[in-house]
């Protein structure tokens, strides 16, 4: 079976919603806002046939200190977690490694962001590991003062969950990372980024837009919110063979 285009057609199957309706930002010159009420989640746009990406707290990456160690294996106190604390690792220097918390450079974080403060306004660490890439949610941040092998100028990051426990994994010291979703730094300065507020349950329902260089609120491209994960399925318990896909463009699928 072959799925083709029409011979001088170009057909997109899109997993998006189009945003529309967009009027003016009241807050932010030249960016636009619309509501998503009804929408599902979504952490990045399309703009044109672009990829956009929700405004991050800085303009490149930043560092981290390295990791927590505690002296016992159930050391990484964490309420979000039915027995307590969070997984941990024994390393080499005999400490245990926590992998929902680390050092990063006094400054780089702001306490004062909405986000540490506010639950509907989730702001997310995106932390390079040796080999994958770790998202998890920003709790809190604290003073490193006290702390057994805190480096110099340092605040400690607390996460609401661990990322996989293991040598490989967690914050490397010197290890690259993100802050994603800072809603406080949205501003003319962070032209091709987006944030998006919820409602009281955790839904979508304001989007506010930063248009790129070249794309102007009177003539927008089409934006789109990608709200399927998956365009295509097949399920066959005998399996699924024979089918062959030309001159289709598959496109915003949506992934959380």
């Amino acid at each position: 079976v072959v799925w083709q285009n029409y011979p001088g057609e170009a057909p997109v199957i899109s997993g998006g919603r189009a945003i529309t309706d967009r009027t003016a930002s009241t807050t932010i010159p030249g960016a636009w806002q619309a509501s998503v009420k009804g929408f599902q989640p979504f952490e990045q746009l399309w703009s044109g046939g672009q990829r956009r990406y929700r405004v991050r707290s800085a303009a490149s990456y930043l560092y981290n200190f390295g990791p927590v160690y505690v002296d016992t294996a159930n050391g990484c106190a964490n309420s979000n977690y039915k027995q307590g604390y969070s997984p941990s690792f024994l390393a080499a220097n005999g400490k245990y490694e926590c992998f929902d918390r680390f050092f990063f450079k006094t400054g780089d974080i702001n306490p004062n962001w909405s986000g540490l403060s506010d639950p509907n306004h989730l702001i997310e660490i995106i932390a390079f590991e040796d080999w994958t890439i770790a998202r998890m949610r920003l709790d809190s941040i604290g003073p490193s003062s006290g702390i057994a092998g805190a480096p110099a100028n340092s605040s400690v990051a607390y996460l609401t969950g661990a990322t996989m426990a293991g040598q490989y994994w967690g914050f490397l010291p010197g290890h690259r990372y993100l802050v994603d979703g800072v809603k406080d730094a949205l501003s003319t300065a962070t032209a091709g980024q987006f944030y998006v507020d919820l409602d009281n349950s955790g839904n979508p329902a304001l989007i506010t837009y930063v248009p790129a260089a070249g794309e102007m609120f009177s003539a927008p491209p089409l934006i789109v919110a990608p709200q399927l994960s998956q365009l295509v399925v097949a399920n066959d318990s005998s399996g699924v063979s024979y089918l062959k896909f030309a001159g289709l463009t598959f496109s915003h699928a949506n992934w959380l």
